[in-house]
C-alpha cells in the first residue's frame, strides 16, 4: 500500500521524502531493539575511511546520533498526504477496535447480571420455602402442645369430679370442721395485717412529725445564729457608734422600722414586695431576712374571698413595665392584657414566697383616716395605696393634699351585656369607625365613640360616648343602671328628655343600636378627668392629739390616690409601678436611730411635682392653656 501510494503521489522532492521515511524507519527500529540499517552513502564513506587508514579503527556513531545529525543537517520535511492518510486510517481502525471491545465487555456484563439475578431469585425461592417449612413445623408443634394441654385439663377436671364424688357431702361434720379452721385462720391473718398496717401508719406519722420538728428546729437555729452574729456588731445610731460597744464587741438589739401599706391592690403589693426584696437576703447562701429589715403590714379593706377577683378589667402593660416586673420578680408571668386579678395574684404569691413569715396581710381593715393608724405607738411611715376615693375631702384638707381636677368631661357608658346572634363580634366593633356613624346620624361633630372589649361570663363589652353637649341633664334614677333590651331605652332612662340636644343624641344612639345590635344593655354616667393631689408626701398626727410636740408620721400617697387620668388616654398603672420602684430604691428603710419624716421623701415629691407640670392636662402649670374639650361644659355641670 505504501509503495502504490508513493507511486501515485510522486513529487519532485520524493528523494527527500524517501530520506525522511528512511530516517523514521531507523528510529522505529532503534526503539524496538533492532539493528539500525545503514544507507549506501554511509557504507561507502566507512569503507573509504578504512582504506585510507588501515591501521586505525574507524568508530561509527550510533544510529540515533546519525539520525539526529541528519535531522540537524537536513531541512525538516513536511508530512505528505500519504502519511496523513495512513495516520487517519490507523486511528479509525484503532477506534473501531476499541468500540468493539467496549461493546463486547458491556454485553458480557449484561449477561453476567442476568445470570446473577436468576441465581438471586432461586436463592430467594429456596429461603422462602425453608421458612414456610419451619413455620409449618412450629404450627404443628404448637397445636400438639395445645392438644396435650387440653387433654391434661380434661384429665384434671375428671379427677376433680371423681374426688368430689368420693368426698363427704356438704354439711357433714368433717366439712364443717374444715370450714371453721379455714375461717379462723383467715380471720387471724386479717387481724395481724390490720395491726401491721396501723403500726406502719403510726410510724409514718411519727417520722413525718419528727421531720417537721427537725426542719422547724433547723430554721430556728439558723435564725438564732444569724441574729447572734448580727448582735455582735455595733448598733449605729445617728451615724455614731459607742466606743464601749466596740470594746465589748456587742451591741443592742436592732431597731426596725414599721411600715404600714394601706391597700392590697397592684400598687400596694408591688411596694410590699420591693421592700421585702431589698432586705430579704443578707447572703446568697442564707435565705433569711436581715435583722434590720423593716416590718411591713399590709391592710386591705376587702374580705379575703373578694381579693384577686377583678377579672373584668384588663391592663395594657407596656414593654418596659413588663421588663421591670419580670426582672424584679424573676418570672415571666407578666404580659400585656392581664387582668387585675392575675396581676394581684402574681405579686401576692411572690411577696409571700420572699417574705415568708414576715408577710403580714390583714383583710377586712377599712381605714378611712390615716390618723387612726398612729394611735398607741403607730408606724414609722404610711404608704397609702387605697385608690382615688379612699380618702375623703375632709381628711385630705387636714393633711394638705387636696385633689385638683384637670381636663374633664362627662361620658355615657353603655354596658353591652349580650350581642345578637349572627351580629357584629367584638373584633369587628373595635376596628370599625363608630364615631363617624354617630356624627352623621346626629349632625353633632363633637361626638366620639370608643368600644372596649368585654370578657366571657361578665360582659360582651362597653361602648363609651364622648363629646356630649353640655345641655344634657342626667335623670335622678340614672345611677340605677337598669338593664333593658335596647340602647335607646337605656338612654331614655338615664337622660332627661327635656334636654336641648336630647333628640340629636338619641338619633346617634339609634344608629349605634342598629350597628352594634345588643340584646341587653345598661347605661350610666361617668366622669372622665385628670386628677392630682396637691402633694404626694404629707404628715399626719395621732388622732385626738393636741400636743404640738407630738411626732408626725409621714404619709406617702401612691397610685391613684396621688394622681391619674382617664383610661382611654393610657393605663396609669404603668407610671405608678415605676414611681413605686424609684421610691423604694432611693429611700433607706432601716432604722438609724432617728424618726422617719417627710425629709426622707424629698426626691420623690420633687419628681412627682415635675411630672404634674410636664403633663398639660393636669393644669398644674401657671402658663397652661385649657383644652377645647374642657370648655364645652360649664364648671357647675362638669361633675354630678
Amino acid at each position: 500500500f505504501g509503495s502504490r501510494a508513493g507511486a501515485m503521489f510522486a513529487r519532485p522532492d520524493s528523494t527527500l521524502e524517501g530520506v525522511a521515511l528512511n530516517s523514521d524507519d531507523q528510529a522505529r527500529n532503534i526503539a524496538s531493539g533492532l539493528e539500525p540499517v545503514e544507507s549506501d552513502s554511509e557504507a561507502s564513506s566507512i569503507e573509504s575511511a578504512k582504506a585510507e587508514h588501515p591501521n586505525e579503527e574507524v568508530v561509527t556513531a550510533p544510529a540515533e546520533v546519525a539520525a539526529t545529525s541528519s535531522r540537524v543537517r537536513k531541512r525538516r520535511s513536511v508530512r505528505g498526504p500519504v502519511a496523513l492518510a495512513k495516520s487517519r486510517v490507523r486511528r479509525r481502525l484503532r477506534d473501531e477496535a476499541r468500540a468493539a471491545r467496549r461493546a463486547r465487555r458491556q454485553e458480557e456484563a449484561q449477561v453476567e447480571a442476568r445470570r446473577a439475578a436468576g441465581q438471586n431469585l432461586e436463592a430467594f425461592l429456596q429461603r422462602t420455602s425453608e421458612r414456610l417449612e419451619a413455620f409449618h413445623v412450629r404450627t404443628l408443634q404448637r397445636l400438639e402442645a395445645q392438644a396435650v394441654e387440653a387433654e391434661a385439663t380434661a384429665a384434671a377436671a375428671a379427677a376433680a369430679e371423681a374426688q368430689a364424688l368420693e368426698a363427704p357431702r356438704r354439711g357433714s361434720g368433717a366439712d364443717v370442721q374444715a370450714f371453721m379452721a379455714r375461717t379462723k385462720g383467715r380471720l387471724e391473718s386479717q387481724v395481724v395485717a390490720a395491726a401491721a398496717a396501723e403500726a406502719a401508719k403510726t410510724a409514718r406519722a411519727a417520722a413525718a412529725e419528727a421531720c417537721a420538728d427537725l426542719q422547724a428546729f433547723q430554721k430556728k437555729t439558723q435564725s438564732r445564729v444569724v441574729q447572734r452574729l448580727w448582735a455582735q456588731l455595733p448598733q449605729v445610731r445617728d451615724g455614731l457608734v459607742a466606743a464601749s460597744l466596740l470594746e465589748e464587741r456587742r451591741a443592742f438589739a436592732f431597731a426596725r422600722r414599721r411600715i404600714v401599706i394601706v391597700g392590697a391592690g397592684p400598687v400596694g403589693l408591688w411596694a410590699a414586695f420591693l421592700i421585702a426584696q431589698r432586705y430579704a437576703h443578707m447572703d446568697g447562701a442564707l435565705g433569711v431576712r436581715r435583722p434590720d429589715a423593716p416590718e411591713v403590714l399590709l391592710l386591705e379593706g376587702r374580705p379575703e374571698e373578694s381579693h384577686c377577683t377583678r377579672t373584668d378589667i384588663r391592663i395594657a402593660l407596656s414593654s418596659p413595665t413588663q421588663a421591670l416586673l419580670g426582672h424584679r420578680t424573676r418570672s415571666r408571668r407578666f404580659t400585656s392584657g392581664m387582668t387585675l386579678a392575675e396581676i394581684e395574684t402574681a405579686l401576692l404569691q411572690r411577696w409571700r414566697h420572699l417574705a415568708g413569715s414576715g408577710a403580714c396581710l390583714e383583710f377586712g381593715r377599712c381605714i378611712e383616716d390615716p390618723a387612726e393608724l398612729c394611735a398607741g405607738g403607730g408606724p414609722d411611715c404610711i404608704l397609702w395605696a387605697g385608690g382615688r376615693r379612699s380618702l375623703n375631702e375632709v381628711h385630705r384638707r387636714s393633711m394638705g393634699c387636696d385633689v385638683h381636677l384637670g381636663d374633664s368631661e362627662r361620658v355615657l357608658v353603655f354596658q353591652l351585656c349580650e350581642l345578637a346572634a349572627g351580629g357584629s363580634d367584638q373584633a369587628y366593633l373595635v376596628g370599625v369607625d363608630l364615631s363617624g356613624i354617630a356624627q352623621q346620624a346626629s349632625q353633632c361633630h363633637s361626638l366620639r365613640v370608643m368600644v372596649r372589649p368585654g370578657f366571657e361570663g361578665a360582659s360582651a363589652g362597653w361602648l363609651w360616648l364622648f363629646g356630649l353637649p353640655h345641655s344634657l341633664i342626667a335623670t335622678p334614677n340614672s345611677a340605677s343602671s337598669t338593664t333593658v333590651k335596647t340602647m335607646q331605652e337605656a338612654f331614655a332612662l338615664a337622660v332627661d328628655a327635656e334636654s336641648t340636644h336630647f333628640a340629636a343624641v338619641l338619633q346617634a344612639v339609634e344608629a349605634l343600636q342598629n350597628r352594634v345590635r345588643p340584646v341587653s344593655c345598661n347605661l350610666r354616667w361617668l366622669d372622665a378627668a385628670f386628677w392630682s393631689s396637691e402633694r404626694s408626701v404629707c404628715e399626719v398626727q395621732e388622732a385626738g392629739s393636741t400636743c404640738e410636740g407630738s411626732p408626725l408620721c409621714p404619709v406617702v400617697l401612691l397610685g391613684d390616690a396621688a394622681c391619674g387620668k382617664p383610661f382611654f388616654n393610657g393605663t396609669t398603672l404603668n407610671r405608678h409601678l415605676w414611681d413605686v420602684a424609684s421610691l423604694v430604691d432611693e429611700v433607706d428603710w432601716t432604722h438609724d436611730g432617728s424618726p422617719m419624716t417627710s425629709e426622707h421623701f424629698v426626691a420623690h415629691e420633687r419628681r412627682y411635682q415635675a411630672e404634674l407640670r410636664r403633663i398639660t392636662e393636669f393644669r398644674r402649670r401657671v402658663d397652661c392653656k385649657v383644652s377645647p374639650g374642657a370648655l364645652t361644659q360649664p364648671a357647675a355641670t362638669r361633675y354630678p
